[in-house]
């Protein structure tokens, strides 16, 4: 079916750069991945967000869903409903694949960590560390830690509201 069909991104370029066909192509990766790089003339719609901007790729011929690596962009062309009345692409590799191609990507900033995986990097540490200190010293209060991280993330699965995610943002060096 052509709605969930991949472009490369050779053709991308060659359908951003025509007037013919009335193109968007969206970027559905965080802000912050966004901010840091992004090819020249992306919308940025996170993916957890693309639902509530249906009504606004309803105007164009077609849409092109862009991420890192291709992954989220395919899974998004094909969750996304038929009523949309335009064909959407999924670009082929993602950004990853068009810079690689020698396209322009355009970069802001340093680069940051992406706050989910510094949450897994904390969780990960703060469990690792807990065990090896109740392993080390024989205390069992040291397994407080992974119960701490593992009620955190049940609590996260369950609301769909991380924590610890909303601390990291706010640390000073998440700040743009």
């Amino acid at each position: 079916m052509d709605k969930k069909k991949k472009v490369s991104p050779k053709e991308l370029n060659e359908l951003l750069n025509q007037k013919k066909v009335k193109v968007v192509c969206v970027d559905l990766r965080t802000e912050e991945e966004h901010d840091f790089a992004h090819i020249p003339g992306t919308v940025n719609i996170p993916l957890d967000r693309l639902q509530n901007h249906l009504s606004e790729l309803k105007g164009y011929d077609k849409v092109i869903l862009q991420c890192t690596t291709g992954a989220r962009s395919q899974f998004a062309c094909n969750v996304l409903p038929e009523n949309i009345k335009c064909k959407t692409f999924s670009l082929e590799g993602g950004i990853t694949q068009w810079e690689k191609e020698g396209f322009k990507v355009n970069y802001k900033g340093k680069a940051r960590i992406p706050i989910m995986r510094q949450v897994f990097l904390f969780t990960g540490s703060f469990i690792i560390t807990g065990l090896f200190l109740n392993n080390a010293t024989g205390n069992d209060w040291f397994l407080m830690f992974p119960l701490i991280v593992g009620l955190g993330l049940l609590f996260a699965g369950i609301t769909g509201q991380c924590m610890l995610s909303r601390i990291l943002v706010k640390m000073p060096w998440n700040k743009h």
